[in-house]
């Protein structure tokens, strides 16, 4: 049975990194749209790092995966958007660039993709919340994932992300479902899988070494949470550090 890990601290650093730049983002404008953008990169990579952790560390059904998901992000999307909804309808005048619809409206609670009237851009009412349209699909094509044996998810989930944006690139779709879901985007959440996917391999190797070897630990303790931030090979160096070079090949 595979132990649960500590949280990463690493990663929530990151996080409050990201969320500090979208604070900072929205605050300063369109000047500062690097910022903005550069924030949505980190959270998507963020994302798929720690859903990648997640999944791997214990057994998960795809349903009470999404179950999890859905409870942790669509209550507060679904507050916020209501209550922007709500003002709108009530002091229009209050909202000079948002009109209400309630079919916009509803496609936006249940996460259908649509064109936005105001700005002709594929947007939900509260326009924050497009990456949630991201994060949504990304979870379920893990949860189909999940109904696969271990050691195939990884090379499943690689194949349709990285297929979805050939398509993409290929035959530049113009609707906004398709225009959507092949957007190059998914390489980060891609790129955060693979990252746990090397972070948790490593790990692995560091547990097997200091069991094996006289490691030292205190190298070993430092180590680990800096993989979210270094190359992986350069992590395993670390994390062996103090081994024997026999033990060191066996890493």
């Amino acid at each position: 049975m595979t132990m649960p890990m500590a949280p990463i601290q690493s990663i929530q650093y990151l996080r409050a990194l990201a969320a500090t730049m979208v604070v900072v983002f929205h605050c300063a404008g369109n000047n500062h749209a690097l910022i903005g953008a550069a924030s949505v990169d980190l959270f998507f990579v963020i994302s798929g790092f720690v859903m990648w952790i997640v999944t791997a560390q214990r057994p998960i059904s795809s349903l009470t995966f999404m179950v999890h998901r859905i409870k942790r992000i669509v209550p507060l999307y679904w507050l916020a958007t209501l209550t922007l909804a709500s003002a709108a309808a009530l002091v229009p005048s209050a909202f000079s660039r948002l009109e209400f619809f309630a079919t916009g409206l509803m496609q936006s609670l249940l996460f259908i993709l649509h064109i936005d009237l105001r700005s002709g851009r594929v947007s939900p009412l509260l326009e924050q919340g497009w990456t949630l349209n991201y994060e949504i699909f990304f979870y379920a094509a893990i949860a189909l994932a999940l109904l696969l044996p271990v050691g195939r998810r990884r090379l499943f989930l690689s194949g349709a992300l990285l297929g979805l944006i050939a398509v993409g690139m290929t035959l530049n779709p113009a609707g906004p479902v398709p225009r959507t879901y092949t957007d190059p985007l998914f390489i980060e959440f891609l790129a955060g899988l693979w990252l746990g996917h090397y972070y948790l391999s490593a790990t692995t190797t560091s547990r097997t070494c200091a069991h094996r070897h006289p490691c030292r630990h205190v190298s070993s303790s430092w180590a680990w949470p800096a993989l979210a931030w270094r190359p992986p090979p350069a992590a395993i160096r670390s994390i062996c550090h103090g081994c024997s070079s026999g033990a060191a090949r066996r890493c």
